[in-house]
């Protein structure tokens, strides 16, 4: 059985000022397939996935999700969450508080009904009993899997991961790399993992896509 194209990107392009980082790029990506785009410093992976987000205006082109044109949908309702290359957690909340903030807006739940959701999310990663931890005392791993799962409560289609094992250690980030893929495939949600390490696309992706500078 054929599987559902979930995400289109036909010719697009984007440049800033005389840089064309961006060149009748094409790619197509399937429900639930986990990808990585491999690709040195300056190759438009980062600027690919804030195009892909909304965060940037393409040139021209067409991005489509679920066959739809996003043209004219601003981020907050693409239904793409992202992961950053930076800790991104709010320093004045505590895990909970963290996590609360990626509950989806359109959801009438009550405040315990979203507690337990955020306690649910913390025992799926590997976090059980951190709600109350100031956010400054987590480890870099324990960071990054709090912002993955502030992602997964905002229940993307799409979640895309700029660099986010990079300054982890190695046998750190391999794990967390392998929670993290198992973790998707569970919840069959589409990523695509920007980087320039060979070995981390080869241990995360089903697809590496190769890009290289214009």
């Amino acid at each position: 059985m054929s599987k559902k194209v979930i995400l289109e990107i036909e010719n697009i392009r984007k440049s800033y000022l005389d840089n064309n980082v961006l060149n009748d790029y094409c790619l197509k990506v399937d429900e639930g397939e986990i990808i990585a785009l491999l690709g040195p410093s300056g190759c438009g992976k980062t600027t690919l996935l804030r195009c892909l987000c909304g965060f940037e205006e393409i040139d021209s082109g067409h991005i489509k999700l679920t066959g739809k044109d996003c043209a004219n949908i601003p981020p907050e309702s693409r239904n793409i969450g992202m992961v950053f290359q930076s800790n991104t957690l709010f320093p004045h909340k505590n895990v909970q508080g963290n996590l609360l903030l990626g509950i989806s807006k359109n959801k009438n739940n009550t405040t315990n009904e979203r507690i337990e959701l955020a306690s649910n999310i913390l025992g799926e990663i590997g976090l059980d009993g951190f709600e109350k931890r100031n956010v400054a005392s987590l480890s870099g791993g324990e960071a990054r899997r709090v912002e993955l799962a502030r992602t997964l409560l905002s229940e993307p289609k799409i979640i895309l991961l700029d660099e986010p094992f990079s300054a982890l250690n190695k046998d750190l980030k391999n794990k967390l790399i392998r929670d993290t893929r198992d973790l998707l495939k569970i919840k069959n949600i589409t990523a695509i993992l920007v980087t320039h390490d060979l070995e981390e696309a080869e241990l995360f992706a089903d697809r590496i896509v190769h890009m290289s500078k214009q």
